[in-house]
């Protein structure tokens, strides 16, 4: 156990808001740590639904920004008389 440990585990005994320490924390902080993996962060429809979701904003976004140049040039043209 380390200074750092002990120290939390006496605050947390005798201070309402300290917590006491993540035993688990410490204990995988030994092991060889893998790299984070998407893949295996989410299941694939979840993944499937964000990037449908994504996309299709990405489409209303863009439809709604050449619609509103449109709007904003048919505009212009109809103040200036063109």
């Amino acid at each position: 156990m380390s200074l750092r440990y002990r120290a939390q585990e006496f605050l947390a005994d005798r201070v309402s808001f300290i917590q006491y320490p993540d035993v688990r924390a410490s204990d995988e902080r030994g092991r060889l740590a893998l790299p984070f993996r998407f893949v295996e962060s989410m299941p694939w429809y979840t993944r499937a639904a964000l990037i449908c979701v994504g996309v299709a904003t990405l489409l209303i976004c863009s439809a709604a920004a050449l619609l509103g140049i449109y709007l904003l040039k048919a505009f212009i043209s109809g103040m200036l008389g063109d």
